[in-house]
């Protein structure tokens, strides 16, 4: 049944507080978007709370997915750039001047959140935006899921279950995965929220912001139903993902997959990958008699080969981080982008 748009008033208060953890783990963000706030440029020129229905609303976003989801709700009323290019690492990534310059003329900025983008959020936060209702954190409008792995055994290791948390000196803190535009019915939150930030830029309430998201919506219901008829053909003994980067937790705990990841993480771009490393990868694959693991464009092609030269083991790509080339070809938007990738795993599984 469609979800139906419910804008809901989420109150942010103006602080920014970055919380460097390991990967890309952050407790809720503490930038909070105030209603009724005067925002303001980092150049002290500010600009409108309110746009006629003439001016379009400028946006970045931080990744192409993200931008796409802006560009279905927004429709022509908006303008939007996306700053991490397609197959760059958003947790390394780095705006350039050029980049940043957007940033100060956009009238909002999407970003993920939870510390997705901590490697460049603080310059972000200090040097660019001064106002911080012109910042909008979409995983504060989804159900996140905390890191975590399952308890079993797979092809004979035994998995741990472990659920991570950080000590400070103000509170326990859980760290959560960001990673949550692998469940599209997860994004049905954030499609609602772009809705709701859009439509307050507006001097008039525009009900095509609301119309919009219902359409785009309705298309993410479906495209949840076509991948229970794709992951269905594959047997359920063989529905373990083994993947480079902890990315596709919701897509697991969706579709009903287990997730065999640990392992891998030392093949995230992010980290540097040393002989004695790989010789452990080596080890653990044959243990676990791995035949496929889902990798990213941006991880280490020289690893990769290492790895399958002396295991056999096939590496396919998917994209899990933005839209843009994959083992099955090149998606034009975040829905083509998802049945690109439940192709490659069903494809990858069923062999």
């Amino acid at each position: 049944m469609r979800q139906s748009i419910k804008l809901i008033h989420v109150l942010i208060g103006t602080a920014i507080l970055v919380v460097v953890l390991p990967g890309c783990v952050e407790v809720k963000d503490s930038t909070k978007v105030s209603e009724g706030t005067q925002s303001s440029s980092p150049t002290g020129e500010g600009f409108k709370d309110k746009l006629s229905e003439s001016e379009p609303i400028r946006v970045v976003t931080t990744t192409n997915i993200l931008r796409d989801w802006v560009e279905n709700v927004g429709g022509d009323r908006v303008q939007v750039y996306s700053i991490v290019p397609d197959a760059v690492d958003p947790h390394t990534f780095r705006p350039s001047p050029k980049e940043m310059k957007y940033l100060e003329q956009a009238h909002m900025v999407f970003l993920v959140g939870q510390n997705y983008e901590e490697h460049w959020l603080g310059s972000l936060s200090h040097n660019v935006v001064r106002g911080a209702s012109k910042i909008v954190y979409l995983s504060e409008s989804v159900e996140l899921r905390p890191y975590s792995r399952r308890s079993g055994s797979i092809g004979g290791a035994e998995t741990t279950a472990s659920t991570y948390e950080v000590e400070n000196s103000y509170e326990n803190l859980e760290e959560y995965d960001p990673h949550f535009w692998h469940d599209p019915l997860r994004v049905v939150g954030a499609i609602n929220r772009i809705a709701f930030e859009l439509n307050g830029m507006t001097l008039t309430e525009n009900s095509d912001f609301e119309s919009q998201a219902e359409s785009y919506i309705a298309k993410l219901e479906k495209l949840n139903r076509w991948i229970v008829s794709q992951v269905a053909k594959i047997p359920n003994e063989r529905r373990v993902l083994i993947t480079s980067h902890e990315t596709m937790g919701y897509f697991a705990e969706r579709y009903d997959f287990e997730i065999a990841d640990s392992m891998m993480s030392g093949l995230s771009s992010a980290e540097s990958v040393n002989p004695r490393q790989i010789a452990g990868i080596i080890d653990k694959i044959e243990e676990m008699e791995i035949e496929t693991v889902f990798g990213e464009p941006q991880m280490s092609d020289k690893v990769a080969n290492a790895v399958s030269g002396d295991t056999g083991v096939r590496f396919v790509y998917l994209n899990s981080e933005s839209i843009g080339n994959a083992e099955g070809g090149v998606a034009a938007d975040y829905i083509e982008m998802m049945k690109l990738n439940v192709k490659t795993i069903v494809n990858g599984l069923s062999r």
